[in-house]
């Protein structure tokens, strides 16, 4: 029998999405997602204004800071933070990220005055992958949306503690479905993208698809996303 759609409140999650949200998050970690994070991580290599745009234009927030202060940003971020960040336990970045975000926000660096939330937790998110999920509204809605409460809008905490509730509650369909990967498949995805890192990427993507966003995935990924599994099938 065909294993049937996970129920989270309003939301019925099918395992033929499951194998979506997976295959974009490993086409994104083996792209520029995984690249930009280990040139992040690199300390000994500074972030200048340059790297910063790159990284801005990929994450989509270039928009979120205002004109003429991206070298001071890439300054900040380069001195103050990537250290910082590196060397947090993994309980106090919730906690550091919203100051963070705050405090640019004081810094008048942001578009309109707005909380940098979704730029910031991505910037953490590169240095710290298995540790920070990036923060976006889209998936704050999905949220609400599966468990049925309001997540206040830049409340990182509540999020971050909300999207490994959903992370968790994905995660034995997500295993049963890699379980259905051929064996070559499965060791080749393992030396590309740890496990935790895996799940934690594709639960992210599966709340984008809750939230009504579209994969640009070509048919010739999909097929051959779908030639790595051997059962299952839906």
């Amino acid at each position: 029998m065909a294993p049937s759609a996970l129920a989270l409140g309003r939301c019925k999650i099918k395992p033929c999405e499951i194998r979506l949200a997976a295959l974009e998050a490993v086409k994104c970690w083996k792209g520029k997602e995984g690249q930009l994070a280990t040139r992040l991580q690199t300390s000994d290599i500074p972030i200048d204004e340059d790297f910063l745009r790159c990284w801005l234009i990929h994450w989509m927030v270039a928009l979120n800071i205002r004109i003429g202060v991206r070298a001071d940003l890439a300054d900040y971020l380069d001195k103050c933070i990537r250290s910082k960040v590196l060397d947090a336990p993994e309980t106090v970045l919730p906690d550091m990220i919203e100051i963070i975000s705050r405090n640019m926000s004081e810094r008048g660096w942001t578009a309109n005055n707005g909380r940098p939330t979704s730029l910031v937790s991505k910037f953490a998110f590169s240095l710290r992958p298995t540790d920070v999920s990036p923060y976006d509204s889209r998936a704050r809605c999905a949220l609400e949306k599966c468990y049925n409460f309001r997540l206040r809008a830049h409340d990182y905490k509540a999020y971050w503690s909300a999207f490994r509730r959903f992370a968790h509650d994905i995660e034995n369909c997500l295993e049963r479905e890699k379980g259905n990967m051929t064996e070559s498949y499965r060791k080749e995805l393992e030396r590309n993208m740890p496990d935790k890192l895996f799940k934690l990427r594709t639960a992210d993507k599966a709340l984008m698809l809750v939230g009504g966003f579209q994969f640009q995935i070509s048919g010739e990924d999909y097929c051959a996303w779908e030639g790595a599994f051997v059962a299952g099938r839906q």
